[in-house]
């Protein structure tokens, strides 16, 4: 259970999924922060929030807490000087251009830094002021932990004055799952469920959801069966996607026999869009 906003809560969320990769870390916190944002788009304020992060992290080896980031997105001198005289090391060349990139940037009619700050205020506030790597006695989750054990958890977003930030949390959560879910083959079944979706989807979003069905979760493994096109199952199937295309007793030399192409066991033909809907359910 993580209970954002709420001080008995045990867990915090990080707002990094864990990641290491600060261009991955910029992709999805670019999302949550400037997801809805007309005025902001989306591979600027990536760019923004990754010159800022690779240097931090290559200085600190970690990424920077809510209000240092905030200090830095909004452009304050010594924030940026302190991060810039620390990169001083020839074997700092690369985040150092970087930085001095960002820089350049600070003050300009195309500088993404000032909105994306003005979003995270909303999560530096007093109601928050334990949470998102602050130091207090709540422990962090990331979740990347569900890509590699079955868990089960619950986030509860903040009510009561809260909606905008609960709306930027909700898609950052979305984006960091589909980060943390995309590729590679495990034992155990994972999904999102949203119970309320306003303000989540984003154009950026549905892309990375329909890439992460292309990458993974259309296929039935081993046999790589198609979803989008399905065809009887040879039998060997262990993946997730087998409990939904064959009941355990339609394998072979069992009583019942394998559902028709393009039907689920004990239920009515399946289709699948070819485009990503405006009214998605799920």
């Amino acid at each position: 259970m993580v209970k954002i906003g709420d001080s008995a809560s045990v867990h915090d969320l990080d707002l990094y999924a864990d990641s290491d990769d600060p261009d991955e870390a910029a992709s999805f916190l670019a999302e949550g922060l400037a997801g809805d944002l007309d005025a902001v788009a989306g591979q600027r304020a990536t760019t923004a929030l990754a010159q800022l992060l690779g240097p931090y992290r290559t200085v600190h080896g970690t990424f920077p807490p809510m209000s240092v980031l905030r200090e830095l997105l909004e452009g304050v001198p010594e924030a940026l000087t302190a991060l810039h005289e620390a990169l001083s090391g020839p074997q700092h060349a690369g985040m150092r251009r970087e930085l001095e990139a960002r820089m350049r940037q600070v003050g300009s009619p195309s500088d993404a830094g000032p909105a994306l700050a003005d979003r995270l205020a909303l999560l530096d506030r007093p109601a928050f002021a334990d949470f998102f790597g602050a130091g207090g006695t709540t422990r962090a989750f990331s979740l990347r932990a569900v890509a590699h054990h079955p868990l089960r958890v619950r986030i509860d977003l903040p009510e009561h004055g809260h909606e905008e930030a609960a709306r930027l949390l909700a898609r950052l959560v979305l984006a960091q799952f589909t980060a943390v879910v995309r590729g590679g083959e495990r034992p155990h079944f994972v999904c999102l469920v949203l119970d309320d979706a306003t303000g989540t989807l984003t154009p950026d979003s549905v892309r990375r959801i329909q890439r992460l069905r292309s990458q993974n979760a259309g296929w039935c493994s081993p046999c790589a069966r198609s979803a989008t096109s399905p065809r009887r199952c040879t039998g060997r199937c262990t993946g997730p996607w087998a409990a939904g295309w064959r009941s355990p007793a339609s394998r072979p030399g069992t009583a019942a026999a394998s559902p028709t192409p393009g039907e689920r066991s004990g239920s009515r033909p399946v289709t699948w869009p070819s485009t990503p809907s405006s009214r998605t359910s799920r």
